[in-house]
């Protein structure tokens, strides 16, 4: 979508539609902070949504010393997905001591079942980086299994650079929180 009138009105739109999706919360203090995965490129490249995840969790690691980044996320489609993204932040200085890579999950509700098998009790604070459509729901799923996670994404997500593609994460979204529901009462 070129710039210009149409393409302020579809992101604007797009922010304000992702709204009820997004969960942000203060990340100080964490046990751990989890970077969620998403698909990589078959070469094992990190497409910009998980770039983008990958260098707001290496930044949060620093800027609030949190003690532990955790890479969750395996081979949806093509190499697994925390490895590649571990691999990045090790690229932009992060001590693989710092890091854990957990590479069995393919959905967000798989996310929060391996982390809790490698975290709790012990580190039940967690801060959980994505894409800002995809907070709220991922803060449920890691509540249900034990823990007690904020969200944090990017201000300027990719997905708002992009509104077309922006649109299609955040209807995907909408109808994975109703899947979400009705797995949840049954």
């Amino acid at each position: 979508m070129p710039d210009g009138p149409l393409r302020q009105i579809a992101t604007q739109t797009l922010r304000w539609a992702t709204r009820p999706l997004n969960s942000v919360g203060d990340v100080s203090g964490c046990d751990a902070l989890i970077v969620l995965g998403a698909p990589v490129r078959p070469d094992g490249s990190l497409p910009p949504a998980v770039r983008e995840r990958v260098e707001v969790g290496t930044q949060l690691l620093r800027d609030k010393e949190l003690p532990l980044l955790v890479f969750s996320g395996g081979a949806v489609r093509g190499p697994g997905e925390a490895r590649a993204m571990a691999a990045h932040a090790e690229r932009l200085g992060i001590d693989p001591e710092q890091m854990l890579v957990e590479d069995q999950s393919r959905t967000t509700l798989e996310n929060a079942i391996r982390c809790a098998e490698l975290l709790l009790p012990a580190r039940r604070r967690v801060a959980l980086v994505s894409q800002p459509f995809h907070l709220r729901r991922a803060c449920f799923l890691f509540r249900k299994v034990g823990f007690d996670p904020v969200g944090h994404a990017a201000q300027e997500s990719v997905h708002y650079r992009d509104p077309l593609r922006g649109w299609r994460w955040t209807a995907r979204e909408y109808m994975a929180w109703g899947v979400t529901v009705v797995k949840t009462v049954e």
